[in-house]
């Protein structure tokens, strides 16, 4: 039986495939794997390896880190007593925060974050394709007439 952790991985990376607009046969092309594997992941049947999702990731041109931020963007509940002793334990570890930017003369238009950031950068970039494809399927047809 799978975990909800990893049902939610599994959506997130089924979202991504699908929204960045590649096809299974592509990304598999990408990693090095037989057709069929990726389908086979994707849909529960072969059982999700943290190395699954890091290979994913980068083939779909993500960092690993951006596809738990998607997968798991906000705790439900405050952290547990665990994540708490380890924070504490590795703040020293820890950068300095960046110094706060210089307040700007106007207010900056709102920027979306998270997942709708993403999806509205992906969205842009599949708008751009296909436009790119129809001005290159009318320039086709006008060579022809």
């Amino acid at each position: 039986m799978m975990t909800p952790e990893t049902e939610q991985m599994l959506k997130i990376l089924r979202t991504a495939v699908r929204v960045l607009g590649y096809t299974n046969q592509e990304l598999e092309d990408k990693l090095g794997v037989y057709h069929g594997y990726l389908g086979r992941v994707l849909k529960g049947t072969i059982q999700l390896q943290y190395d699954d999702v890091v290979r994913i990731a980068r083939a779909l041109d993500m960092e690993p880190a951006e596809i738990f931020q998607l997968a798991y963007a906000q705790p439900v509940r405050p952290a547990t007593e665990g994540a708490q002793r380890l924070r504490e334990m590795l703040s020293p570890l820890q950068p300095a925060p960046a110094p706060a930017a210089p307040p700007a003369s106007s207010a900056p238009e709102p920027t979306p974050s998270g997942l709708s950031a993403i999806l509205e950068q992906e969205l842009d970039k599949m708008v751009q394709r296909r436009f790119e494809q129809l001005l290159a399927t009318l320039a086709k047809g006008a060579g022809r007439e």
